[in-house]
């Protein structure tokens, strides 16, 4: 007949024999508890289609404020700014390029806007001084899809 042994010196022996298994499945369950209490149930949201411009080669961004003209512009333009001194005009930017506006899809404004435009280093400085004076006019390129920068809006 069998021996009839304690059941407590059975669980001893148990928990001495398991200790180490026993730990570890108590840790990683602790981890999978914790990452799922972290875990956002809202799925993430899709980003709206980009609008952005890229910019060209050794170009900087300036934001500038404009006076006129601003109603017909729309990211992806290429535009010369100009500003007017008293009744003399000076053009501060060629080919600059409309990088983002103050409203996305939509025009930019009717009574003026401050737009981001892409220029070239050389012409960034001058342009900053004459938009620091005072809101720029626009004079539209005629042809924006002949460069490839059509933005489709």
């Amino acid at each position: 007949m069998p021996i009839a042994r304690d059941p407590r010196s059975l669980l001893r022996r148990a928990r001495t024999r398991y200790r180490r298994p026993l730990a570890a499945g108590i840790a990683g369950l602790a981890t999978l508890i914790a990452l799922t209490a972290a875990r956002t149930d809202t799925p993430p949201s899709p980003s709206p289609p980009s609008t952005e411009i890229t910019t060209r080669a050794g170009d900087v961004r300036v934001p500038v404020p404009i006076r006129a003209g601003a109603a017909s512009l729309q990211v992806g333009d290429l535009l010369d700014l100009v500003a007017v001194e008293g009744s003399a005009t000076r053009q501060v930017a060629t080919n600059a390029l409309v990088v983002e506006g103050s409203s996305s899809g939509s025009p930019l404004g009717a009574t003026g806007a401050v737009i981001l435009v892409s220029v070239p280093r050389e012409q960034a400085l001058e342009l900053t001084l004459a938009a620091a004076q005072s809101p720029l006019s626009v004079l539209l390129h005629s042809n924006r899809s002949a460069a490839g920068l059509d933005s489709g809006l």
